[in-house]
């Protein structure tokens, strides 16, 4: 009980402090006065007391200053609105200090014209990189040795630098003089699902397909047959009906390939033969991986021949 009666007390003389101050009003009506002299006039309309020092503050400085019922703050502004000096108010003092400065900043100029060459993280240069003035379609691509030059539509848009197996970079005109492109390294370390196993897609030199649980679950459709309808190459799709049950898909992997009566490929679900997976929730399954030459259906033998899904 006692600490709060302390800090009711304690807040009840900072408020105090505030009204009085916005309370007092000033009258002062001086022209090429020192400006020491302002301050001692007011003091002498408020009791308080200014304390500084020589420099930053310059008490020999001439100004002029007319207020009529004023606050002390508002005058206060008001004489040192031009110039770098700051104030602060603790109790009866007023503090004067030199106000901090302001970092100017001098925009580089932007030429409409912009050349400059692309490098990756080694310092090679890199031909084929995409060149894009952002928003306005005006691009054009680095040459053999990574050069480039470039007429602005807009010299204040950003240039968009995009290149098959690195990061994309957006930077300003003025510093497109020498840009440096970062390796995409989560390409490199994706993995494929193989016949055999799995290897690191980079080191992977088959025709294999590959689409993600969540990319399946994007199409609204009853059956895992015709969510794949369009979305992995070299997969052809038919439905043969729309009857509830039957509305499934046909699937061909780079078309007929044998001359049997069974043209549909073979189907593995987790290493175990399947007639079909279109009971199989889309939520359960990781990953779906089709392949479809020769080099990656070897393990499989003649029943791969159709490809292997």
């Amino acid at each position: 009980m006692r600490l709060n009666c302390r800090f009711i007390s304690t807040v009840a003389v900072f408020l105090f402090a505030s009204l009085s101050i916005m309370a007092q009003t000033l009258t002062i009506d001086v022209q090429q006065k020192k400006l020491a002299d302002v301050l001692t006039l007011i003091e002498e309309q408020t009791g308080y007391e200014f304390n500084y020092t020589e420099p930053p503050v310059n008490a020999s400085e001439t100004v002029s200053l007319k207020v009529s019922g004023k606050s002390l703050t508002e005058t206060l502004d008001l004489l040192f609105k031009s110039k770098s000096i700051t104030y602060r108010i603790i109790g009866k003092k007023i503090f004067l200090t030199e106000a901090p400065a302001v970092e100017k900043r001098v925009p580089k100029p932007v030429p409409s014209t912009v050349t400059g060459v692309v490098l990756d993280t080694g310092g090679v240069p890199l031909p084929g990189v995409g060149v894009e003035e952002k928003g306005t379609g005006n691009g054009t691509v680095t040459d053999i040795d990574g050069k480039f030059v470039l007429e602005m539509r807009n010299s204040a848009n950003q240039l968009v630098f995009s290149c098959l197996g690195f990061e994309t970079r957006e930077v300003f005109p003025q510093d497109a003089p020498k840009v440096v492109l970062k390796e995409e390294a989560l390409m490199l370390n994706d993995v494929v699902v193989v016949g055999y196993g799995k290897q690191r897609k980079e080191s992977v030199t088959a025709a294999i397909a590959t689409i993600s649980r969540d990319d399946l679950v994007q199409t609204p459709q009853a059956n895992l047959s015709n969510m794949l309808v369009g979305r992995m190459p070299g997969l052809i799709a038919t439905q043969r009906s729309g009857a509830p049950g039957e509305d499934y898909s046909n699937l061909l992997i780079r078309g007929v390939s044998t001359f049997t009566d069974n043209s549909s490929p073979l189907i593995m679900v987790d290493g175990v033969e399947r007639s079909s997976f279109n009971g199989i929730d889309p939520n359960e399954i990781e990953s779906l991986n089709i392949l479809k030459d020769a080099s990656a259906t070897a393990v499989y033998g003649v029943k791969g021949a159709n490809g292997v899904i």
